[in-house]
């Protein structure tokens, strides 16, 4: 059984005291399995009507999806503005999908994270600046990448859509 030490100030009366001069402990028992949740909002405004950002800690360390608002000058009380990104956290690291958005909603770019590290497909849209909701820009670049490195094949395109280049990555360089 593993133990957690407080100090005398986060007294309860179910913790056991002891006493190490000049500083009193309570003991309390702790499993591996508790894991304190705590849900998060954090706002643009002091008046807390407009959310910046939105999730849960477990442990102190973020955990799951987590969202984030582009401010929104113009919206009406209580209303949020676009999302800018919604991404996936296990131990208070990226993990997972990542999706960012440009602020009329189109998406910027999107891609896998394991442990705080690009890994997976990725693939980055331009600006749309003419998109109805749920369209993106034009596609950008798509690749891959293995743990921040890019690997195999790479496309790059140009604003109209055309493609641009090919590039073949091997443990992260070019090949010809």
């Amino acid at each position: 059984m593993k133990f957690l030490f407080f100090p005398l100030h986060t007294f309860s009366p179910l913790l056991f005291a002891f006493y190490l001069l000049p500083f009193t402990f309570y003991l309390l028992p702790f499993t591996s399995s508790s894991r304190p949740v705590q849900n998060f909002i954090d706002y643009y405004d002091k008046e807390q009507k407009q959310k910046r950002s939105e999730g849960k800690f477990v442990n102190g360390f973020e955990e799951g999806e987590w969202k984030f608002w582009h401010p929104c000058p113009r919206c009406k009380e209580g209303e949020n503005g676009k999302i800018k990104e919604i991404s996936n956290y296990q131990n208070g690291k990226l993990h997972g999908k990542v999706a960012i958005f440009y602020e009329n909603g189109s998406k910027q770019n999107v891609g896998f994270f394991k442990r705080n590290l690009p890994d997976s497909i990725y693939s980055e849209w331009y600006p749309c600046r003419k998109c109805k909701p749920g369209e993106t820009g034009n596609l950008k670049t798509t690749g891959f990448f293995d743990e921040k490195v890019k690997v195999d094949l790479w496309v790059y395109y140009f604003p109209d859509g055309k493609k641009c280049k090919e590039e073949y990555f091997v443990n992260g360089h070019a090949k010809l």
